[in-house]
């Protein structure tokens, strides 16, 4: 058969594939299928579901990633145990989307893209790593190193694959969905009193979703909500030229709206002190990146709270839960229940202040901040340890001494500086939005990470989409052709 042309571009026909070459995928498809039924349920929907996220990466790689992030706030949902591995959902797709683009960037012979950022990055992955050296139970410290090098994984593959502006589409849908489903959940659970009684503060129950504890959820909702409140923002504020407009549809912008909602109104809900400062932070950045009406608006909604909270008993209420008689004394205050969380919090600061007097160069290893916490521990009253030290800078410097610390400050700056380029870089573009939006959720997560360590439920998997949707919106250009027409477009990093 001849070769067909259109416009001086050639198209040839596909050659028919041989017999044995056509039986190949479906005799791997039937072994595959045998296997799935040899594994243990939910394991082996699990796998499937990898299996078909995979394949979705070498498809559209956007669909993927989406699908990623949606995956997050339902992890605790699909979990299984194979053997000594722990599986869930989105373990699962991580490790098919990383699968997916390798197989795809050896297949496609085009150049990688990337960020500089991904350097410090790898940098604090690679000091977790060596910190194994210290580590006596090695098990956990394996868990913790792939709360680090999973995020990275993602980011690259997220910077290399996103490389058209309306790529940012699916990230968004997954992000918008998974919050509106989980954040509508929360707001169940504050209604019905679903939480244990733990989970009470003045007759009102925490909200918590389906991350377990109320200040996971409410690190999960810092990590999307400044984000969408940043694309219904740049929506309403486009100008006459409407530039974000072209990057987001009407439909997606309302999607986006919807979710926001209910998010914030769960993020008051957690109660959580860190999340409520790490969101006012957060947000006042946003709202005040974005300009114009929605920050007026801003400003006047500031105004409405303080004096709603100065001339109603709810200022009381909201002063007593952000410190009141919780705050202050020494080692001998009396604990009490209004005062317990934030003493608990305290002992665990010191824990790991002690960790590094006693590990100062390398610490105690990535994961063993609980197994060293009952000797390093200065309160008596508190010896069950939480799992991390309350506070991801004095965590970072008790697992991985101060070497660590340098490492990890050294990666919070880098984020701090790449952003800053970025928003110059974008000036008053149509992905301004999305590098206001990482702003946004990078000033949330490091506040919060001054009263928790946040690096947990795979929110840091989200964080390196969200950074990777940045590097799209400090390159986004819509150049003008010869004929008027509008042409998209990703300028080199």
């Amino acid at each position: 058969m001849s070769a067909a042309g259109l416009g001086g571009l050639t198209i040839r026909p596909p050659a028919r594939a041989s017999l044995p070459a056509a039986l190949i995928p479906g005799g791997l498809a039937v072994i595959a299928g045998l296997v799935l039924l040899t594994l243990p349920w939910p394991g082996n929907l699990l796998i499937l579901a990898g299996a078909a996220c995979g394949v979705a990466a070498l498809i559209s790689p956007a669909t993927a990633i989406g699908l990623l992030v949606l995956s997050v706030p339902v992890q605790a949902y699909g979990e299984a145990q194979i053997g000594a591995v722990h599986l869930t959902l989105t373990k699962t797709l991580v490790v098919s989307v990383g699968i997916g683009w390798a197989f795809g960037a050896l297949t496609r012979r085009r150049p990688l893209r990337g960020s500089w950022l991904a350097a410090p990055f790898a940098l604090y992955v690679l000091v977790v790593a060596v910190s194994v050296v210290g580590a006596e139970r090695v098990p956990a410290w394996s868990t913790e190193f792939y709360r680090w090098v999973s995020p990275l994984l993602i980011y690259l593959v997220a910077v290399d694959e996103l490389r058209h502006p309306r790529a940012v589409q699916p990230a968004l849908v997954g992000t918008a969905v998974g919050l509106l489903c989980v954040a509508t959940f929360g707001l169940v659970q504050v209604w019905l009193h679903l939480g244990p009684p733990s989970f009470s503060v003045g007759g009102v129950t925490r909200a918590f979703g389906t991350f377990g504890q109320p200040n996971p959820f409410a690190g999960y909702l810092e990590v999307t909500v400044p984000l969408l409140v940043a694309v219904v923002g740049a929506w309403l504020v486009a100008g006459s030229a409407g530039l974000a407009r072209r990057m987001i549809p009407a439909w997606l912008a309302a999607l986006a709206a919807v979710a926001a909602v209910p998010g914030l109104v769960a993020l008051i809900l957690t109660q959580s002190r860190g999340g409520w400062i790490g969101a006012m932070v957060g947000l006042g950045a946003v709202v005040w990146l974005l300009g114009g009406r929605i920050r007026w608006a801003g400003v006047g909604a500031v105004a409405a709270v303080a004096l709603v909270l100065v001339l109603t008993p709810l200022g009381g209420r909201v002063v007593h839960r952000l410190g009141g008689e919780a705050i202050g004394g020494g080692t001998e205050t009396e604990v009490t229940v209004a005062n317990f969380a934030v003493r608990e919090r305290l002992a665990h600061w010191g824990a790991g202040i002690a960790m590094v007097r006693d590990a100062p160069w390398f610490g105690v290893g990535a994961g063993n901040f609980n197994r060293a916490y009952r000797d390093a521990t200065p309160e008596w009253r508190f010896r069950v340890p939480r799992g991390h030290a309350h506070n991801a800078y004095i965590h970072a410097a008790a697992q991985t001494g101060l070497v660590g610390l340098v490492a990890y400050l050294a990666f919070v700056g880098a984020v701090g500086l790449r952003l800053r380029t970025l928003l110059r870089r974008a000036g008053d573009g149509a992905g301004r939005f999305l590098v206001v939006g990482a702003i946004g959720v990078s000033a949330a997560f490091a506040t919060h990470n001054l009263f928790d360590y946040l690096h947990v439920h795979s929110l840091p998997i989200q964080l390196s989409v969200v950074w990777a949707l940045a590097e799209i919106g400090g390159g986004v250009s819509f150049p003008a052709s010869a004929d008027g027409a509008t042409a998209t477009g990703v300028k080199p990093a």
